[in-house]
């Protein structure tokens, strides 16, 4: 919705999604997010916090990312084969996933744009309508 509204030059849009993303923060924990992944997780809440803090220019939102990069990190687990296990609902354990949107590889892409600072180079992330 903030994408469409910049493109739109709709900032009732923009403002809309702008409020949907600070709800979602307000409720985001353990209770809602399960792992680090892209798809769900805490790399895609902050791909998302990203993205529109760069749009927006929002000093809180750079702060959001802050901790929701911590989060992500969190999720590390040395032992696993991708460093990080997706928590699927139906599995009887996490999995080890390489893939972009339940695994390592997404994470990294996600961490990747925060550690830079700078949106991706390769606009990865218009699979996720965030460019």
């Amino acid at each position: 919705v903030h994408l469409a509204g910049t493109a739109l030059d709709r900032p009732d849009w923009r403002a809309d999604a702008e409020a949907a993303l600070r709800g979602a923060l307000a409720v985001a924990g353990d209770g809602s997010i399960r792992d680090s992944a892209l798809c769900h997780g805490w790399a895609g809440l902050l791909q998302i916090v990203l993205r529109t803090a760069e749009d927006t220019g929002d000093p809180e939102l750079h702060a959001t990312a802050d901790r929701l990069a911590a989060r992500a990190l969190d999720g590390f687990d040395p032992g696993s084969p991708f460093g990080f296990r997706y928590a699927h609902a139906l599995a009887k354990r996490p999995l080890d996933r390489p893939g972009f949107l339940e695994g390592a590889a997404g994470i990294a892409l996600a961490l990747h744009t925060y550690a830079t600072g700078r949106a991706p180079v390769t606009s990865w992330d218009s699979a996720l309508m965030l460019s």
